[in-house]
């Protein structure tokens, strides 16, 4: 799904290009950012099976986890309340991951979409949100009528994608790895330019897994 719509990507770059090749843009863009994090940071739901260690923690496949739905050790159904989790990471509160033992846990990790841009806040992406935000009883995570309240998708990972689409979209029309500087008196000289976005992807280092 697309977190970054193509209405904030037209106010944040000044384009009015096909709708449709803008989703592109935003897509690989997009794309390009879960690669670097190592998992999609749009809420999804997982099913992860592991081997337990002999330790009271696993490792799971995203962040931030947002609730526990069920966990089996062996085949035994363990109440989600006796783990807590924090980042990537699934506590047993009491006890171990038997060694060797076949772990299987669903559960639900990522961000909301959210609609900051409705706010009228494009121009003022800064930071939000927190990669390291423990949940150490799935209630804590849900509202009045028991509905899953999910962390809004931090802005600078909002600004990230839409920093790289607009670079994407500024090698359209021919444009690619090439940057032209016109001087008043020697005329116009061409260079060629090849993107490289790893200083693009730095500021969300800190969303990215612990452990890969």
């Amino acid at each position: 799904m697309r977190y970054v719509s193509v209405e904030l990507f037209q106010r944040y770059c000044g384009v009015c290009e096909n709708p449709e090749l803008l989703k592109t843009y935003i897509d690989a863009a997009q794309n390009m950012v879960a690669a670097y994090l190592g998992y999609d940071p749009e809420y999804v739901q997982y099913t992860t099976v592991v081997s337990g260690s002999g330790t009271a923690q696993l490792s799971l496949q995203a962040k931030p986890i947002q609730a526990i739905l069920e966990v089996l050790i062996d085949g035994e159904v363990i109440p989600s309340g006796q783990f807590s989790t924090c980042n990537e990471f699934l506590y047993r509160k009491h006890g171990t991951f038997p060694e060797g033992s076949r772990v299987i846990v669903t559960y639900g990790a990522g961000y909301s979409a959210g609609d900051h841009e409705d706010k009228g806040e494009a121009d003022g992406i800064i930071d939000g949100g927190d990669a390291a935000t423990v949940y150490d009883d799935t209630a804590e995570a849900l509202d009045a009528s028991g509905a899953l309240v999910l962390t809004p998708m931090p802005y600078i990972i909002k600004l990230t994608v839409l920093r790289i689409a607009a670079l994407l979209q500024a090698e359209s029309d021919s444009n690619i790895g090439i940057t032209s500087k016109s001087f008043a008196e020697s005329g116009s000289r061409t260079f060629m330019n090849y993107t490289n976005f790893d200083k693009y992807l730095l500021p969300i280092a800190g969303y990215k897994l612990l452990v890969v």
